[in-house]
């Protein structure tokens, strides 16, 4: 009889599994591509969770590839009346995403735009970076053609210094996009499910009021180099404007002064600022007039959500490095943004705010579990 019971039992779990399989609840060890049809009921679900762009007609705008031109994700457009609500970036396998980034800055999408009329392809690589190219050998041409004009802009103060030139060379080789493949998944799941049985949720989130700057206002001495002085300098204006004894605009005068001062105070040339001299630099500018007063530390990201969170919290604004695994496609070597918030209703986002920008009040979401394998963070606080 318990033989019987136990062939019973045994096959009940056949059956079941097949059934969650069939219904799209595959073995979460097992990657599946997401259908451009999937993609899009999944984002609407998404936002319907999140009571956001509701009522907006979404449409995929455009396939977004990696740098071996295989297809990593959809480019979606939220329009409401003719009217850009917000865009999101959609992976298109589910050890990706669902929801990589989500913000309602259009020029994103003008950008984009622009580089299909041109008759490009679309890469993803990185946090907030699109790169337009004809195929990826005209991608590596320009990649290659922006390391030189560093290494050619550098090589004139370094003097024969090929351990930096050796760096630039390594951090301007091409790598994957990190996958997130266990989270993802679970996600994947809840968002495939029908539209009748996806209903808004709480939301958890908080947002810092962070005094936005540009790094190429002007009167910045370095803009292409100045992300992470830039960085420091809305988080120094932030602590300033809570009662934090710090040096500030107020302090220097100007937006630019201040910049300036930092990019001197870090050591930061035009490859922009590495992680250990923006900690080590930001350090002592906040101990100007408080010696011995604040700590600051600068983690990996990877695994670190639950701290950055309880940082935002606490009312301190994080530096986030972005370039430790990307090839860095812009102007200087390393990229920096300011951790300004966070928001986990449906998923474990960062709220970012990137000094390259014009300054302006649109938000940008970036999903912690997709991007923190390569980022660095520098975590400051008052020691009371």
């Amino acid at each position: 009889m318990k033989k019987i019971m136990f062939v019973v039992f045994a096959l009940s779990l056949i059956v079941a599994q097949s059934f969650f399989v069939n219904q799209g609840y595959a073995d979460t060890n097992i990657a599946k591509e997401i259908s451009r049809k999937d993609a899009l009921k999944a984002s609407k679900n998404f936002l319907k969770m999140r009571n956001e762009w509701q009522g907006a007609k979404l449409e995929i705008l455009t396939d977004l590839y990696d740098f071996e031109g295989n297809r990593v994700a959809y480019y979606i457009v939220a329009e409401q009346n003719g009217k850009e609500l917000g865009n999101m970036v959609v992976a298109d396998s589910t050890d990706r995403g669902p929801v990589i980034e989500f913000g309602n800055d259009p020029s994103y999408t003008t950008d984009i735009k622009k580089m299909l009329d041109e008759g490009k392809n679309v890469y993803y690589v990185g946090p907030f970076q699109f790169m337009g190219a004809i195929d990826t050998k005209d991608l590596q041409r320009q990649s290659n053609e922006k390391k030189n004009k560093i290494l050619n802009r550098f090589k004139q103060k370094i003097k024969g210094n090929t351990q930096v030139v050796e760096e630039i060379e390594r951090e301007h080789k091409f790598k994957k996009i990190p996958t997130s493949h266990k989270e993802s998944s679970v996600e994947w799941n809840s968002l495939l499910a029908d539209e009748s049985d996806i209903k808004p949720l709480a939301i958890t989130a908080k947002k810092l009021d962070i005094p936005r700057i540009s790094q190429y206002i002007s009167g910045v001495s370095y803009p292409n180099s100045s992300c992470g002085p830039t960085a420091a300098a809305m988080i120094t204006n932030y602590y300033d404007s809570r009662g934090y004894n710090v040096r500030g605009t107020a302090y220097y005068g100007t937006h630019a002064s201040l910049i300036n001062h930092l990019y001197s105070e870090f050591g930061s040339t035009i490859i922009g600022t590495t992680a250990g001299d923006f900690a080590n630099g930001f350090d002592r500018h906040l101990e100007h007039n408080t010696p011995g007063n604040w700590t600051v530390s600068r983690p990996d990201a990877e695994g670190n959500f639950g701290t950055y969170k309880a940082h935002i919290d606490g009312n301190a604004p994080v530096a986030v490095l972005s370039g430790k695994i990307y090839s860095p496609l812009i102007d200087e070597e390393w990229h920096w943004l300011v951790g300004s918030g966070y928001d986990n209703t449906n998923g474990s986002y960062a709220w970012l705010i990137d000094p390259s920008r014009p300054t302006s009040s649109y938000d940008r979401y970036l999903k912690w579990v997709d991007h923190d394998q390569d980022w660095m963070l520098v975590f400051s606080g008052y020691n009371w």
